[in-house]
Order: C-alpha cells, then sequence, then structure tokens
C-alpha cells in the first residue's frame, strides 16, 4: 500500500520493474510484496496455501539497480553488447550437501570430515546448508537455452568452484549463480558468493568470491 499502490497508474501494463532502493529498502526483497487485495489473514496461518498468494513477482519481473546512472550506463552498454547470440552458464555449487552444516565459529580453514568427504566450512557463525533444488534451477534455464537454439550450460556441486567460475564465466553473456551468500556490512568489499572448494583447498578464501574481488572481473 505505501509503496507499490501509490504508483499504480503509472506501471499499469508493464513487464518489468527496476527498483532503485535507498537505505532500508536495501533490506526488503519487492518480489514478495503482496497485492492489497489479497493479505493474509496472520490469524489462519495454517490454512494460508502460500503459492497462491498475489506476490509482486507474479506481475512483473524484477530487478535491482544502485543508482539511475548507473542504471542507464548498463543500459547503453548491453545495446551495445546485443551483436552477438546470448549464451547462459549456470553455477550450483551447493546443489547437495557439500557443506556440513555443523561449522564452528573461529574456523579459518577448511576441514573435510569422515568417509563421505563433507567439507566443514566457517564464515561469521553462519552454517551452510544445501540447497537441492539448486541444480534445477540452472538445469531449467539452460534447457530453455539449448531448446531456443542458443548456448546454454551450467556446473554444480564439486565442480562449481571459484576457479571455475573465474576462468569461464567470462565466455558468456549471461551469468547466474545459485548459492548462499554472505553480507558484511561493516566492510562490504569482504561480502562474498559461496562456491565450492577446489580439491586443494585448505582456505576459506579459496571458496569465497568477495565483492571486492569482482571488480576486475569481466
Amino acid at each position: 500500500r505505501k509503496l507499490i499502490q501509490p504508483i499504480e497508474q503509472y506501471i499499469r501494463g508493464a513487464r518489468r520493474l527496476v527498483i532503485i532502493p535507498d537505505g532500508p529498502l536495501y533490506y526488503l526483497p519487492f518480489e514478495v510484496l503482496l497485492s492489497a487485495d489479497n493479505q493474509p489473514d496472520s490469524r489462519n496461518r495454517d490454512r494460508i496455501d502460500f503459492r497462491q498468494l498475489s506476490y509482486l513477482v507474479n506481475r512483473f519481473e524484477i530487478s535491482y539497480a544502485l543508482s539511475g546512472m548507473l542504471f542507464c550506463e548498463g543500459q547503453s552498454n548491453t545495446e551495445i553488447r546485443r551483436g552477438g547470440p546470448l549464451s547462459f552458464v549456470g553455477f550450483a555449487p551447493v546443489a547437495r550437501d557439500l557443506y556440513a552444516s555443523t561449522a564452528r565459529s573461529g574456523e579459518s580453514t577448511l576441514s573435510k570430515a569422515g568417509d563421505a568427504g563433507s567439507i566443514a566450512l566457517a564464515f561469521d557463525r553462519s552454517r551452510i546448508s544445501a540447497l537441492p533444488y539448486s541444480e534445477d534451477e540452472v538445469r531449467g534455464i539452460a534447457k530453455d537455452f539449448n531448446e531456443s537454439g542458443r548456448s546454454g550450460t551450467y556446473v554444480v556441486g564439486t565442480a562449481a568452484t571459484k576457479g571455475d567460475f573465474e576462468a569461464h564465466a567470462p565466455g558468456y553473456s549471461i551469468v547466474h549463480i545459485a548459492t548462499h551468500c554472505f553480507i558484511d556490512e561493516d566492510h562490504p568489499d569482504r561480502s562474498a558468493l559461496l562456491f565450492a572448494p577446489g580439491p586443494d583447498s585448505t582456505s576459506v578464501s579459496d571458496a569465497l568470491l568477495h565483492a571486492g574481488e569482482t571488480y576486475n572481473l569481466r
């Protein structure tokens, strides 16, 4: 009612929204906002079918930008690149139980545990859980690309290492990463995306792609 309803007349018929948030709105996932006429009754939560609610993402493709200027510059660069065919690569490092959920705070190295070779990773007191449907996610998108005559591929599980990402992602026009991320509000450059550790990894940094490292990536 406060964010979307006042601008309904301007976005009626649109298919895409680009959100440029400010302040606390950076913490808000606009995709899950509900239409004003379909608010669930919290007293009857057990009877709510959350799959049927009118989420904003069902109406619009939603993306985010840091500023209007950066968004316009990105649009211009996209127009320049549109000469070649679109290609897709997806990464799903934690599609299975790659990481143990028993990480202890204070650890600074990756350690293999047990015969199954599960790997415990401690980072900012977080516990890493598997994302079992992330493999279906990247596989499905790649399939759609291939069926439409364009190039689509994906890398999952232990193969989706940080090194593999840095080596191969620049060769694709669309890169999709389905993984965990870690936010460091005091030191934003240390915020990171989680990849699979390589076979010889001994340090947490081997599996984490920090925000500061992305500046020099193509």
